[in-house]
């Protein structure tokens, strides 16, 4: 079963550090360049912004999931799913446990996809996400889908979907 477990200690952040820095994710190298930040100091960001989890099945680490609570937005700065697991379903189930355990509290969920990333982007569409904005001049689509209260109509189950 697949679990979102937040990351507390200092040995959870160096392992998940290292899958963000030290792998080569090549999906990431747009955002590392916005924000014009060394692998040090987006360490430093990375521990003290947010919320992150570790997004394992059973005892193996399949990748993170960073978000921010933002007045009723969950922002999510990534999920990211080691590419030895990609494809599988993972992303879309810890997108899933994400929106069951930030539902009371929500109205939306927003992230950036690169352009250079179409795969992600159509990812988010096929998740009813919607393209809010396009940022020129980084490359960056954020992307909404709204949740919570905006979704009064449907029943607790089809909030977020």
């Amino acid at each position: 079963m697949l679990t979102l477990e937040l990351a507390t200690t200092q040995q959870h952040y160096e392992e998940l550090l290292n899958l963000v820095c030290r792998q080569n994710i090549s999906c990431l190298e747009p955002k590392f360049d916005w924000i014009q930040l060394t692998c040090d100091q987006f360490g430093r960001y990375f521990r003290s912004t947010g919320s992150t989890y570790r997004i394992r099945l059973n005892h193996i680490l399949l990748g993170l999931s960073w978000v921010n609570l933002m007045g009723r937005t969950l922002y999510i700065y990534g999920i990211i799913i080691q590419p030895a697991y990609q494809g599988r379903g993972f992303g879309q189930q810890a997108l899933e446990l994400l929106e069951s355990l930030y539902q009371e509290r929500i109205d939306a969920i927003e992230l950036r996809v690169h352009a250079s990333n179409p795969r992600a982007k159509a990812f988010y569409e096929r998740l009813n996400f919607e393209v809010i904005n396009y940022e020129k001049d980084s490359g960056f689509y954020l992307v909404q889908k709204k949740c919570g209260s905006n979704m009064l109509n449907r029943s607790p189950v089809e909030k977020c979907r």
